[in-house]
């Protein structure tokens, strides 16, 4: 009998179950370390450089005298030299998942590598793949920016982009060469994944699989041949770029050949409302059977997710989806999940209905598993809605807001105040205000729980946000303006929030303080927090408050005689006798008794009556 090997339990093993050689190994594990430190702290945190640093020894060290390594990209995982991990291993998953829709081909890292040549490929990568993720017309995508010690080797794929305009009819011939490249490489991938495992059926290994791939190609050729629109010929395109993503997994055939089919639907007048028919938008759904057999191969029986519908009507479809995600489903079944939710919730004829039933199914989901919900199921619902159906996004929010307690709104924060900062398709004045509200609503300990999740989220990948969050009154947004000038947006946040409060002439400590600062600096940010805290906590710490009256009674002192009439300075001043009378005293002496010119008061009325109201309210006491 063959004694069967058992790994370390360190090591990383190939997709034949040998572990991975060392140098591969320490690259992997130390890629993997940087890149969820990554996922907490901003790339010039000094935690990052720290990670950045050791991560970057490591790979040299463990390079044992090699000039570079190289990863490439296949459709089962990353090929390390002679051996491939699969995509689905947790050391391999992050760093395939951000590599694979920029079609990067290959990594290579030379010897001597730093941590700063580490973040600086990271940023790269990232802000390509928010780019991927976040735009509407195609474009090549570009790695600019990559240091020397690696390099990326990149196949010519053309992806979306916000800047670019839509094409002309003249360049109809380039938009389909454009279309057919995408398909060329579908087929390929497609044959490679036939060659390692059969993806369609059975694989009966008749010809009928190849058979069907030639009928595809002259199916896309005549049709990009035909097609006269450049409108439906970019949305043939964006099929083709969401197919090739699918087309290197070998279980996800029959989800690439729908994908694929989809009919492109005629470029909309903004005077017409939209039209479609509800039997064609069906077809556009991946067929029920394939989510079925994937649940059968999970290892556990289908009873214990309850009873599974079994009727072809959206919603229950999606009911299947999230059942299937609830029970930690496999990478590549994640997958084909999303894919079939984006497909559904895409579908034009998604409505307040279908929205409601999410809602429902969501709020009843967090109840049993948060963690599933969190990890896998918003998104899933939230990324196709934000894409097809701005308008229906933030109802959906509203509906899941109102059906969860306040303990599960600590958990839901962090994605709400995302879908704020992303704007939430500019919804309505009215809308967008009671998701304002709901944002508020989560006490500033609950939302400093989240942090770390809330600075892992899309919206802080970009160095800007929706500027609707001062659309209200910061003390009504404090939990969040308090997180968002520590975070990585802060750069964007704080000179914003500081022309808002700058304008802002209530009377409030606030509208003191700030001008009293002066130009915005990222270290007035803490004090501008507590004040921000304070005025909707109705309480000061007593810091904060011996920082606030050392900075009033500075303030007032420099004043040349010019600033005494500053809208600002009456407020300073009975602010100052607010919070500490002892050391307003001589400050109000002053104000009432000096002179210029020996019998011409050198203060405005305006800030002499001030200070006669709160000597008069001392009195009072």
């Amino acid at each position: 009998m063959t004694p069967v090997k058992t790994l370390p339990p360190d090591a990383i093993p190939d997709i034949e179950g040998a572990p991975l050689s060392r140098e591969y190994s320490v690259l992997l594990k130390s890629l993997h370390h940087l890149m969820t430190v990554g996922t907490y702290y901003s790339l010039e945190h000094e935690q990052y450089v720290a990670a950045s640093g050791k991560a970057a020894t490591s790979i040299s060290a463990g390079m044992i005298g090699r000039s570079s390594l190289t990863l490439e990209i296949s459709a089962t995982g990353l090929i390390c030299g002679s051996q491939t991990v699969p995509a689905d291993h947790r050391e391999v998953r992050p760093l395939y998942d951000l590599l694979v829709p920029l079609n990067v081909a290959s990594l290579e890292i030379d010897q001597g590598v730093t941590g700063d040549d580490l973040r600086q490929t990271l940023r790269v990568l990232r802000e390509a793949h928010l780019q991927f993720g976040n735009s509407t017309g195609f474009r090549e995508i570009v790695l600019d920016g990559l240091p020397p010690t690696i390099r990326a080797v990149e196949a010519k794929l053309h992806t979306s982009g916000e800047s670019d305009v839509l094409p002309d009819p003249e360049n109809i011939e380039d938009l389909a060469r454009s279309f057919l490249n995408l398909v060329e490489q579908i087929v390929a991938n497609l044959k490679r994944g036939e060659a390692i495992g059969p993806g369609k059926g059975e694989g009966t290994g008749d010809g009928s699989f190849s058979t069907e791939l030639a009928d595809l190609v002259e199916e896309m050729k005549h049709l990009a041949m035909l097609e006269s629109d450049p409108h439906r010929l970019l949305q043939l395109i964006e099929n083709a770029q969401r197919a090739l993503d699918l087309s290197r997994s070998p279980g996800s055939v029959d989800l690439v050949f729908r994908i694929l089919r989809q009919k492109p639907r005629k470029n909309p007048d903004p005077n017409k409302p939209p039209q479609a028919s509800l039997a064609e938008a069906r077809k556009q759904c991946a067929d029920q059977a394939l989510v079925m057999d994937k649940l059968k191969a999970l290892k556990f029986a289908a009873g214990d997710l309850g009873p599974l519908p079994v009727d072809n009507s959206k919603r229950d479809y999606l009911g299947i989806c999230f059942k299937v995600m609830l029970a930690e489903p496999s990478s590549s079944l994640m997958t084909h999940l999303k894919a079939s939710c984006e497909i559904a919730l895409g579908d034009p004829e998604t409505d307040l209905e279908d929205v409601q039933h999410c809602a429902h199914w969501v709020a009843e989901a967090l109840r049993q598993d948060r963690a599933a919900v969190c990890d896998r199921i918003l998104d899933a619902i939230t990324r196709p809605l934000r894409a097809h159906h701005l308008t229906l996004l933030p109802t959906f929010w509203l509906m899941l807001w109102s059906l969860t307690d306040e303990d599960l709104h600590t958990e839901l924060w962090p994605f709400l105040v995302n879908e704020v900062l992303l704007g939430v398709g500019e919804a309505p004045g009215d809308i967008h205000r009671a998701l304002l509200e709901a944002v508020g609503s989560v006490g500033l300990h609950a939302a400093r729980s989240q942090r770390r999740r809330l600075y892992g989220m899309p919206a802080f990948r970009d160095d800007r946000a929706s500027s609707r969050i001062f659309s209200v009154p910061p003390v009504q947004l404090y939990p969040l303006h308090v997180l968002l000038m520590t975070s990585p947006l802060a750069p964007w946040h704080g000179p914003r929030l500081w022309k808002h409060l700058r304008a802002t002439q209530d009377g409030s400590l606030l509208s003191v303080v700030v001008p009293m600062l002066g130009p915005y600096a990222r270290e007035h940010g803490e004090l501008v927090g507590d004040l921000i805290a304070q005025e909707a906590k109705g309480a000061m710490p007593d810091e904060t408050r011996q920082a606030v009256v050392m900075l009033l009674e500075q303030g007032l002192a420099c004043l040349p005689p010019n600033g005494r009439q500053r809208k600002w300075v009456p407020a300073a001043l009975d602010w100052l006798g607010r919070l500490d009378p002892e050391t307003a005293r001589p400050v109000y002496k002053k104000v009432l008794r000096q002179r210029r010119w020996l019998f011409l008061k050198a203060w405005p009325e305006t800030c002499r009556s001030a200070v006669e109201r709160r000597m008069q309210a001392w009195n009072n006491a």
